[in-house]
């Protein structure tokens, strides 16, 4: 038998703490345990708690019920139980909040026989209470049970003694993992109830699966890959010749699922592997009027490969057979579910997904222009939703109602009035009541309907509005309803005063005239004729038929106001130009071109205000530095300059929408150059210098042996007469003449190998060395963190860059913080590059490339080839600014336009492997050229006049 339970009002439970003595009434005190629990973990405005009870005697079901009663009753309708569940019923989706009643281990091991993954969300949240005394080992037992289902958001209750106690575990820690023994087991306090328990893992070992590395090129693929342009020359024409010996005529590809059906062409299903395959074949066919069914992805993927070759990439169907979601899967019990997908969601926001996927494909399906493309005829789907559309009206939000009133009568109109209106919308909105003991939600509420009877009750709940449960750039309504005895016209003034003061801006209070009709008043913050300042106006006399816009775009332009900017000097991001006064400075750089560009859209005039501490720490109000502390403290609008996206800065500040991702990385000092001796075997490399002794060895072996021989054998191997042969090998090696050369068969045969082998050796080490002899050449600079810990230099880094360190204590102890000012790692980079600093330096890759920019030749600075972290540059405003909306819209358009790359290229240098000299004339070699010769003969000169003396 299942029974829903749902109850309707605004009562407040009474909290207990848990371990306190037992009063005359057990049953009461675990109830009112209970219900602290359910009210402070398991409030869901759209789900309910589901409860299963289990017990061994019919005695217990009675307790059961009149425990249920109590909690019921303590409630006070703010959580929906559902007792129970009907047999064989599955439920739409599976239980996310799960409490258990039962008054023995048996009775548990029986509730715990229903679990399965149809019915129960493994990763939920589960509250077990035993109604009967208990004693540890059954909580353990109860543990190990659910730790087999990866169950861990668990909290058991019972009493121990004259107690009520709470216990819960850990399967991660520091001490066991994956294991559940009384050493995880732990007492625990209500705000303590339902912790991140799968943040940290403790160095646990996950189990992954490895895939082989790519198959290496063959051989016989290394020797097709050097041809270039002539090659494929050759082929053109010949090509050309045959395309233009036929007549060919050209047909529009089908781009709709009808046309494609008219041609009654072949659809290709393939396996996700082939459909590379396949597309290849279709590329090598072109008169083919077959089609291959395939994901959006691959298609891109494989027109990337082939416009790099200079090749015609292959069209697509305009119209999708179906959407094609991607996700990772999990085991059905896995507790690692809600954790990844939690860092999943972060990324997306940073926009790193949509940036990984443009680099392995090219979306350009319709060709670079757009002058051809067909436009879409517009249909009642595309105007659905300006029919439908309501202000308050939102698939995933609710409306909150706020009411408070000083007279008399106030409370009863104003219930009248919400009860009308909750009758009007018919469940078309979802709307929830204020109440003290409300959950705090993940992100503010965004729809505000005030209702008031004056400024006294205006304020109540104004002083009660906080950035964290209200969205300052949502939508408002207050409602003046009741017993008014202040003048309208000053009280309206007042109200929209206060809320400016909060940045509050879409906001509509609604009065009733004096003829009985409905006023709706407003302010627009910036006009031709103030800046930021509240005139109270009569926006509409509404009536539901009119068809307007209650709640326009207020921040659609500035009127020419001005906005204050907080930054630093950071090139390329931000680089200062003070004008003549030297008082205002004008900021240019990728980021000061995207605040200019703002300006002119948005039509106010930017102002900046630097700051000496650079960017700062975010911390509680009053202890912040720099930049931080001026958004903070809202001594300016908003902050720009460089300023990544780190959980601190987002906690005391408010982020924009991340307009550009870059890397944290290494500036490494340059290689050691090769001197002119090192030059001489540079040409090849240790395993060929190896090869080479051996034979000479060889050689020399060879002959010494033979030496022991007959001379017959001797004049076999290298010939009659050859009195020397250890010095005409070295002499046919080293290019000289052999003056007799042997008449016999075998000896003149090894004589032609070895000729043929040192001619090849010779004539690639020559080549090779002419080149190496004429470029200046360094050491491989320091490319990997192991690299660059090992090799014992010094970190240089801004103080804020130690948060990538916390875990690396030992590269924090060899840090030097660099001190804040202007442009300061702009000239730490700079000393790297001019060499009077022997050390690396930590920045964003895009401060080298400014660099390089600027020094391309004289002071070029190499990046270490691991990054240390991803970068996401965004805005910062205050807490509650009402920019944030205003300029993300702007960027997310000016993103798409390729604007921001483009600025970026314009200050930056991205190639970082310094370009060879492109002289067209081969450059004279010169002493200096040839020191490595000379060294060698001295050397040799100076071992043999050691050897006659």
């Amino acid at each position: 038998m299942w029974l829903t339970l749902i109850f309707i009002s605004s009562s407040l439970a009474a909290s207990t703490v848990p371990g306190i003595p037992l009063p005359n009434d057990p049953l009461k005190s675990l109830s009112s345990s209970v219900a602290t629990v359910l009210l402070e973990a398991f409030q869901d405005p759209f789900g309910s708690v589901h409860v299963a009870q289990g017990f061994t005697c019919k005695r217990s079901l009675q307790v059961h019920l009149d425990l249920l009663d109590n909690v019921i009753a303590r409630l006070g309708g703010s959580i929906v139980l559902r007792l129970g569940s009907a047999p064989g019923e599955v439920p739409r989706k599976p239980w996310l909040l799960n409490m258990f009643l039962v008054d023995s281990y048996e009775a548990f091991v029986e509730q715990y026989g229903k679990l399965s993954v149809d019915k129960y969300d493994f990763s939920g949240r589960y509250l077990v209470v035993f109604s009967e005394e208990l004693d540890e080992g059954v909580i353990r037992k109860i543990f190990k049970d659910l730790w087999k289902l990866q169950i861990i958001n668990v909290v058991a209750m019972g009493f121990l003694g004259q107690e009520v106690k709470l216990w819960t575990y850990f399967a991660f820690s520091n001490r066991a993992c994956r294991m559940v023994h009384l050493q995880n087991v732990y007492r625990i306090a209500v705000d303590e109830l339902y912790p991140d328990k799968t943040s940290k893992a403790h160095h646990t070992t996950m189990m992954v699966i490895a895939v082989p590395k790519g198959r290496p090129y063959t051989p016989i693929e290394k020797l097709i890959r050097p041809f270039g342009a002539d090659v494929w020359l050759f082929i053109g024409v010949v090509l050309l010749v045959a395309f233009l010996s036929i007549r060919i005529i050209e047909f529009r590809t089908k781009t709709t699922l009808s046309e494609i059906d008219e041609t009654n062409a072949l659809f290709y299903v393939v396996e996700p592997n082939n459909i590379i395959r396949r597309l290849e074949w279709m590329e090598r066919n072109p008169v083919s009027r077959d089609v291959v069914q395939g994901t959006l992805d691959h298609m891109a993927h494989h027109n990337q490969q082939f416009r790099r070759r200079g090749l015609k990439p292959v069209p697509i169907c305009r119209e999708p057979l179906t959407t094609f979601s991607i996700a990772i899967y999990y085991p059905r019990k896995s507790m690692l579910t809600g954790q990844f997908d939690h860092q999943l969601l972060q990324i997306q926001a940073a926009g790193l997904t949509n940036y990984w996927i443009k680099q392995y494909g090219d979306y350009e399906f319709f060709g670079r222009s757009e002058g051809s493309a067909e436009p879409r005829q517009m249909s009642n789907e595309h105007l659905m939703v300006v029919y439908e559309h309501r202000h308050f009206v939102h698939s995933h939000e609710a409306v909150l109602v706020n009411r408070e009133f000083n007279g008399t009568e106030s409370g009863q109109r104003q219930l009248d009035l919400l009860n009308e209106v909750l009758r009007r919308v018919d469940g078309k909105l979802v709307v929830q009541l204020v109440h003290e003991n409300r959950v705090v939600l993940f992100r503010p509420w965004f729809f505000h309907w005030f209702m008031v009877d004056g400024y006294g009750s205006f304020r109540s709940i104004f002083e009660k509005m906080d950035y964290r449960k209200y969205e300052f750039s949502g939508y408002y309504l207050v409602t003046i309803a009741g017993e008014v005895e202040q003048d309208l016209n000053d009280l309206i003034r007042q109200i929209l005063e206060d809320l400016w003061t909060l940045d509050i801006f879409n906001v509509n209070v609604v009065v009733e005239g004096a003829a009985g009709e409905t006023l709706v008043y407003t302010f627009f913050p910036y006009s031709e004729s103030h800046c930021g300042v509240v005139y109270p106006m009569l926006w509409q006399r509404f009536s539901p038929t009119d068809d307007i816009d209650l709640y326009p775009d207020r921040l659609k332009t500035f009127y020419g106001c001005p906005l204050i900017g907080g930054t630093l000097e950071a090139k390329p991001y931000t680089i200062f130009r003070w004008q003549k006064n030297a008082e205002e400075v004008h900021v240019s750089g990728f980021e000061g071109d995207l605040m200019d560009l703002l300006a002119a859209k948005q039509n106010f005039t930017l102002r900046y205000k630097v700051s000496p501490a650079a960017w700062g720490f975010a911390r509680e109000l009053g202890q912040s530095t720099g930049v931080m502390k001026m958004i903070q403290e809202e001594e300016v609008d908003f902050g720009v300059g460089c300023m990544a996206v780190a959980q601190d800065r987002s906690y005391w500040l408010k982020p924009g929408i991340t307009h550009y991702t870059s890397k944290v990385l290494f500036a490494v000092p340059a290689g050691r150059p090769f001197t002119a001796f090192e030059k001489l075997f540079r040409p090849f490399q240790s395993e060929i210098w190896f090869l080479i002794t051996l034979y000479l060895t060889t050689g020399i072996l060879v002959v010494g042996i033979l030496q022991c021989g007959s001379r017959d054998l001797r004049d076999f191997v290298y010939g009659r007469g050859n009195t020397s042969p250890v010095l005409n090998m070295l002499n046919i090696y080293f290019g000289g003449a052999l003056p007799h050369p042997p008449t016999w068969n075998f000896a003149r045969t090894f004589l032609l190998m070895w000729v043929v082998f040192c001619f090849v050796i010779r004539t690639l080490y020559q080549g090779s060395l002419f080149q190496y002899l004429q470029r200046t050449m360094n050491h491989r600079p320091l490319e990997t963190m192991q690299e660059i810990y090992q090799s014992g230099i010094d970190y240089h880094m801004m103080e804020i860059g130690q948060r990538y360190f916390i875990t690396l204590p030992h590269v924090l102890e060899r840090t030097t913080y660099i001190t804040p000012g202007k442009d300061a790692l702009g000239n730490m980079v700079e000393l790297i590059g001019a060499g009077d600093v022997y050390g690396v330096v930590l920045i964003p890759l895009d401060h080298a490339a400014y660099h390089n920019k600027i020094f391309p030749k004289s002071q070029f600075v190499q990046i270490a080839k691991e990054h240390v972290a991803v970068y996401p540059v965004a805005l910062y405003y205050p807490k509650k600014s009402r920019l944030t909306k205003v300029f993300d819209d702007r960027i997310r358009n000016i993103q798409p336009t390729g604007l921001i790359r483009f600025w970026m290229k314009r200050y930056g240098d991205y190639d970082f492997f310094q370009k060879m000299d492109s002289s067209r004339e081969p450059r004279q070699l010169s002493n200096l050229h040839l020191a490595g010769g000379y060294q060698v003969f001295a050397g040799w000169l100076a071992l043999f006049l050691f050897f006659v003396d």
